[in-house]
């Protein structure tokens, strides 16, 4: 996660780097290149795979449809058919028309009206009012007969239609929720012509017909803004037009820098006041603004009169800055009685926490990104009980050694009872210490998703020793004291012992599937030889570390006899048995690729056999 100087400022931090750290960084930047270009390789390898795995779907899907073709001599006799009652229909339409015109003539007889217009033939003006009655009467009843017969031919002509091409049996209700399951699996629609819903509108007419009143199709936006992407006003317009009444969902990122004496405004204002006409519509929104000094943000515009928007479930808001005639609009948006969901990045003017303004009691979803101190963080969080997943990012204040411990002054929330989350399944922190004054404050008996981070390596020291980040201690009694079953685990730059480590698994156990360990700045090893002989499968081990494990990923952080990687890996790789899950996903990145030749050479093996090994080389 990035961090934003005014961010670390509020917290003390120094944004300035030494010599010696833009040296470390540099060399980390180093490192990132020949990742990426690794990552290239890997990427092109996929890109072929993917190539072939199209090509036999093509071929198969090809086959099927040869399967389901009817022979010719069908096809011929289908469309015959297909021609006579279109015949027919014409003629049934011609006979309509002149049964109208008849009626109507009829019809301006009796009330006294002669157009010369009307053929002569279909009445005599010297016909008496019964027998113009009767007449009527008669036109009417063919009239009825002949509609009904138009009725019957365009069915048997759709039946007809449906043998050439079954997809046309299909109910509209069903088609039109195929249609749905045609979006995007992202969370917003993009607006482009090549993919649903405006691809569904240029099959055929019917389809197109079936997409437009399905409102469901249309609720859904991703609008950007950048120098070189303006937004299309019209088409949006669409999308808001044909989703009715539907709830909206959309997001508005917008991607401009400031540039000193230019227009400071933007072409998102335009898009707001679109949306902003169907505020009580709002279900989920995402605002998004790269650099808080362009001055076009529209949130003010949510005056007192628009009230709280009763619909609005999900909030993404993330903006470095927010100024102070945006809070009163904020307040309004969180006011909402069914919202669950918060994201939030950026300082709020006049705000120094800006959890206080949210209805933090029933929210069901958290992540914030602002970094809090120790306090603002607990607060936060024992004002949110049915929390069922959240996202925090903690700076610890300096430390004081006791008894060669880091203590921190802020010691009050360490000293109270622990407070239970019951709900709460995914935990995700970004700190600078995994101290006690969290974990011994927290009880999470439904915890499954754990991740832990440095703080952009804001790790402490004392003097020229730096303290320990993991504490073991802490993350043993957090799980003796809660009794989780965690199904995901991922340490990312934390200095945890391979001991450390294997006991963690341990007590991880067999309900472990996502498993990641990264040090992607710093140089820590917690997978050595007894971690990877515990996780291999082997006929004569009576008990196998982590067996249901479906996806890990190691990287830089493995120190291990060449080959035993390889050979974890194999072990759970070639087949599922009884006591192991397959590995679906890994991804294997060693701190020094010439210690580990062998293993290269097994894992190459291992991932033409089937997709879903990675291996980047640093060198």
């Amino acid at each position: 996660m990035a961090m934003h100087p005014a961010n670390l400022t509020l917290v003390g931090i120094e944004t300035y780097l030494s010599p010696e750290r833009s040296a470390e960084f540099q060399h980390t930047l180093d490192n990132d290149q020949r990742i990426l270009a690794s990552l290239d390789e890997e990427i092109a390898q996929a890109q072929a795979q993917l190539e072939k795995l199209k090509s036999q779907h093509n071929e198969t899907q090809k086959a099927v449809i040869m399967a389901s073709i009817r022979p010719e001599s069908q096809m011929s006799v289908i469309r015959e058919s297909i021609s006579v009652q279109g015949a027919r229909l014409e003629q049934l339409e011609k006979d309509i028309s002149e049964s109208v015109k008849a009626r109507e003539a009829i019809e301006s007889l009796l009330a006294g009206r002669v157009d010369d217009s009307f053929p002569s033939s279909h009445v005599s003006s010297t016909s008496t009012f019964e027998e113009l009655t009767a007449e009527r009467d008669r036109h009417q009843t063919q009239l009825t007969y002949l509609k009904l017969e138009r009725v019957r031919v365009r069915a048997d002509i759709e039946a007809l239609q449906g043998m050439l091409s079954p997809i046309r049996r299909i109910p509209l209700e069903i088609l039109s929720e195929i249609f749905v399951q045609c979006l995007s699996k992202q969370d917003y629609i993009q607006l482009s012509p090549g993919e649903a819903p405006l691809l569904l509108t240029q099959i055929c007419s019917s389809w197109r017909d079936i997409a437009i009143s399905t409102p469901k199709l249309w609720s859904s936006l991703s609008i950007s803004v950048t120098e070189h992407c303006h937004p299309h006003f019209s088409l949006i317009q669409t999308f808001i037009d044909r989703s009715l009444i539907h709830p909206l969902s959309f997001r508005v990122e917008e991607r401009l820098d400031y540039v000193p004496g230019q227009p400071n405004n933007s072409l998102s204002t335009v898009v707001f006041d679109l949306l902003l006409k169907h505020y009580s519509r709002w279900k989920d929104v995402e605002l998004h603004y790269k650099d808080w000094r362009v001055d076009d943000l529209c949130l003010a515009k949510i005056s007192h009169d628009y009230g709280s928007p009763s619909s609005l479930k999900t909030l993404s808001m993330n903006r470095d800055f927010w100024p102070f005639d945006a809070r009163d609009a904020i307040c309004r948006l969180f006011s909402s009685s069914r919202l669950q969901a918060i994201s939030w990045r950026g300082l709020v003017a006049g705000v120094d926490n800006v959890a206080d303004l949210m209805p933090l009691e029933s929210l069901r979803e958290l992540n914030f990104d602002n970094i809090l101190t120790t306090s603002q963080f607990m607060q936060t969080l024992l004002r949110a009980p049915q929390l069922k997943s959240c996202r925090f990012s903690v700076y610890f204040p300096p430390t004081s050694m006791v008894g060669g411990v880091g203590h921190s002054d802020d010691s009050a929330q360490s000293s109270k009872d622990p407070t239970i989350f019951p709900d709460l399944t995914s935990f995700t922190l970004t700190i600078n210490a995994a101290r006690e004054e969290i974990f011994d404050v927290l009880v999470l008996p439904s915890l499954e998703v754990l991740s832990i981070s440095l703080l952009n390596d804001l790790s402490e020291t004392v003097g020229d020793e730096p303290l320990r980040f993991w504490s073991m201690h802490s993350f043993r009694a957090l799980h003796q004291r809660s009794g989780f079953s965690l199904s995901t685990l991922e340490l990312i730059d934390v200095d945890i012992q391979p001991a450390e480590m294997l006991e963690v698994l341990r007590l991880c156990g067999s309900s472990l599937q996502d498993l990641t360990l990264s040090n992607d700045h710093k140089d820590n090893a917690c997978i050595d030889d007894t971690i990877l002989q515990a996780l291999t499968s082997t006929p004569e081990r009576e008990e196998i570390l982590c067996p249901h494990i479906k996806r890990i990923k190691l990287w830089a952080c493995i120190t291990s006899t060449d080959g035993l990687v390889s050979e974890m890996v194999r072990s759970r790789w070639e087949k599922k048995s009884h006591r192991v899950n397959r590995l679906d996903n890994a991804l294997i990145i060693f701190r020094n690729d010439e210690l580990h030749a062998k293993d290269h050479e097994c894992l190459k093996i291992l991932n033409k056999q089937r997709s879903g090994l990675t291996v980047i080389k640093m060198q």
